[in-house]
């Protein structure tokens, strides 16, 4: 019996490595395929974000922009390079166009609210302009559209940007990023605290 087991093991043995071989071959394939449908989801996104931008549907690019940002944060540990640094490359295009095109309009929101507010009687009354009669309430909506917009591009943010790190000699615990729209809000506020403590002039006026 045990003979007869081991002649047709023998005889199988170059059947078994013709099958080991076609199932490795089936694995190429299959990993190949799985390789072309990562780049087709990226391509796709990628031409959905041009094709909203295309239309001004800054909303809809946005909310794709995330969904790449997402994708691209579970190929993290890929150990494909060439896809990541395809995926990578892919998100920080299409993020600097959104975050320049939305920062742009932001800061425009924002300056027609007299910002910042550096005086305790400064009110956030609107700017009026002979161009465009923009009512308040508008300006409004606009600034909580722009801020809703911006705040989903901090997932894509953070992925492409590298942490701060600060100078060992502190000692301080890590601290989550500031949001986009908070940075923007804080660039002017940021300019004159350096132009009023980081320069050899007394800058006392409260104007400024």
């Amino acid at each position: 019996m045990s003979q007869s087991i081991n002649q047709h093991l023998m005889e199988a043995a170059p059947w078994m490595e013709d099958l080991g071989a076609l199932i490795h071959q089936i694995g190429e394939v299959e990993r190949h395929l799985a390789y072309l449908k990562w780049i087709s989801q990226i391509e796709e996104l990628s031409d959905n974000i041009q094709q909203h931008l295309m239309t001004n549907n800054v909303s809809e690019a946005t909310n794709t922009m995330v969904s790449m940002a997402e994708l691209a944060i579970k190929l993290q540990d890929s150990s494909c390079t060439h896809l990541l640094k395809f995926i990578c490359s892919t998100v920080q295009f299409w993020h600097k166009i959104l975050k320049d095109k939305l920062t742009s309009d932001f800061e425009e929101v924002l300056n027609q609210l007299h910002w910042p507010f550096v005086s305790p009687h400064q009110s956030p009354t609107p700017v009026s302009s002979s161009s465009s009669s923009v009512g308040a309430n508008e300006i409004y909506s606009n600034l909580q559209t722009l801020f809703t917009q911006l705040l989903k591009l901090q997932v894509s943010d953070e992925l492409i940007s590298k942490p701060k790190q600060m100078p060992d000699k502190f000692s301080l615990p890590s601290s989550p990023p500031i949001i986009l729209p908070m940075q923007i809000m804080l660039a002017p506020l940021q300019k004159r605290f350096r132009y009023h403590f980081t320069g050899n002039r007394q800058t006392n006026l409260l104007s400024k």
